[in-house]
């Protein structure tokens, strides 16, 4: 009964020494499992490297596939700047999105502070406060011009995105 048991690991262990001859520093997955193919296709055929015929249709297909790699190269980097592009527009977008937030926080601040002395003027029936008053109302007014060309502009940048 022992001698029946199988050795079907053999195949695998076989695939992992393959690997480790093929393998160099810093190569991409996609590298692995090209070199695996035309490796296990020679393995195929059962002639050793050196009896393989280069045919036309052979280097039509390498022609081909370098093409189709350089294209892959530019596709990557194509993708890497518009994702660089749109992570800056992002970026962007927050910064403006604090601005926002940190100038309503100050026109809520100054109508507040302007009530308060809008009504201390009529308490008091004093023209300092007024003045203070009014002051602060055009204050606010100003900001509140900021604060809709911030809003446009990140309406702007969120457009771009898409």
């Amino acid at each position: 009964m022992l001698l029946l048991l199988s050795h079907g690991q053999a195949t695998v262990e076989k695939g992992f020494s393959i690997n480790k001859k093929l393998e160099v520093e810093n190569m991409k997955e996609l590298s692995y499992v090209s070199q695996r193919l035309v490796c296990d296709y020679i393995n195929s055929t059962g002639d050793s490297i050196h009896n393989i015929k280069i045919t036309n249709i052979m280097c039509i297909y390498v022609s081909n596939a370098r093409q189709k790699y350089v294209k892959y190269l530019e596709d990557q980097k194509l993708l890497s700047s518009q994702n660089k592009k749109r992570r800056l527009t992002s970026d962007e977008i927050q910064e403006l999105k604090n601005k926002k937030r940190c100038l309503e926080k100050e026109i809520k601040a100054l109508i507040r502070s302007a009530d308060e002395f809008a009504e201390k003027a009529e308490e008091n029936n004093d023209v300092t406060s007024i003045c203070k008053s009014n002051s602060l109302g055009r204050s606010a007014k100003a900001k509140e011009e900021n604060l809709l060309e911030i809003t446009n502009a990140i309406e702007d940048l969120e457009k771009k995105i898409g």
